[in-house]
């Protein structure tokens, strides 16, 4: 399997990839591709690894006491593991395959050699990665607003 340059720019850069870029995404992308109920994630595992959804979807649920609670559903294009990315700390859930997914990883190092070599790809990379945690954000605060009018007695 080998990756899809043109959804990469379609759906991630917005712009055209050169050789050179591709050259250098092929050797820092691993693909990984999941059955169904396969494991991506595990709670509490060391992280360090960005994870791009290419196709399918999948389920982060974070588990407290053998109780596991659904946290979120991320499908094809949605940028999976940044916390634990940028952060370096542990993995506050687990994620599954919820159907038959395929995922593009890179590690930090990989990404940190990306970003000496080809500042520019990296930065069409940030600036996704921004846009998509600036939805997750704006998307849990609606919630958040809904709880609380649900709360206060003034139902949506």
């Amino acid at each position: 399997m080998s990756i899809d340059f043109q959804w990469i720019e379609e759906k991630i850069t917005s712009r055209s990839i050169s050789d050179e870029e591709k050259e250098a995404l092929t050797e820092a992308v691993t693909i990984t591709p999941l059955k169904q109920g396969g494991l991506l994630i595990n709670q509490d595992e060391p992280g360090g690894k960005l994870h791009i959804l290419y196709q399918g979807s999948v389920r982060v649920e974070r588990e407290e006491q053998g109780n596991k609670t659904h946290i979120a559903t991320a499908n094809t294009g949605d940028v999976i593991g940044d916390m634990t990315f940028f952060s370096g700390d542990t993995a506050s859930a687990h994620v599954t395959a919820s159907s038959d997914s395929v995922v593009y990883q890179i590690s930090r190092l990989a990404f940190s050699r990306l970003m000496k070599k080809n500042p520019d790809l990296v930065y069409s990379l940030f600036a996704y990665m921004l846009t998509h945690a600036a939805q997750v954000i704006r998307h849990m605060n609606e919630e958040h607003m809904s709880q609380l009018q649900y709360i206060m007695g003034r139902r949506v």
